[in-house]
């Protein structure tokens, strides 16, 4: 049997909120596993074997990720761990086109909606104009291929009127890709 805890049960015996005898049957061997921040080596490994995971389980084939996707897991520091690791390269696969690469817009919404610092954090490589406009566009395209390509859908969502979006689309060069 193997069992885990996120606290020290040591402490919460000698506190006495955790019952002694259970602590000595179940502390038969110690692994402690530092966080995930901790191990960067591990973040692409462990990435990489959830889109291979992701692949199969959603009948997909994702082909990888991106330079600046993979910079930004390194940057991160997953206070979800592994589980939000494996939630936001899910989410990622699922969003994602087949034969294509997992990009920054299929990560910033996860990161955003789960009430996160973005997955972003790094130096500005252009002006802080362009990099708007950069981020801008990824949102839509994430937008776009969550709603299926549906631009009244996606608008709502956005917040934007479907004029809106109509001319962001057509200033970013948006393009649906062939089915």
């Amino acid at each position: 049997m193997i069992a885990a805890s996120n606290r020290d049960l040591a402490a919460d015996v000698a506190a006495g909120v955790f019952r002694q005898d259970l602590y000595y049957r179940l502390n038969v061997m110690t692994l402690t596993i530092p966080p995930l921040r901790d191990r960067t080596d591990d973040i692409l490994l462990l990435a990489k074997h959830f889109l291979t995971h992701w692949n199969q389980k959603l009948g997909k084939n994702v082909v990888g990720f991106e330079a600046q996707v993979r910079q930004a897991f390194l940057q991160y520091d997953w206070p979800g761990n592994i589980r939000e690791l494996d939630n936001v390269v899910y989410r990622s696969v699922a969003l994602a086109d087949d034969d294509g690469h997992i990009g920054l817009g299929h990560l910033l919404d996860t990161a955003v909606s789960a009430g996160h610092r973005t997955l972003t954090r790094r130096a500005p490589q252009n002006s802080l104009k362009d990099e708007m406009a950069g981020y801008e566009k990824e949102l839509i395209i994430a937008a776009l291929k969550e709603n299926k390509w549906n631009v009244k859908l996606t608008a709502e969502k956005l917040n934007l009127s479907r004029v809106a979006l109509g001319q962001k689309i057509k200033k970013y060069e948006i393009k649906r890709p062939p089915k």
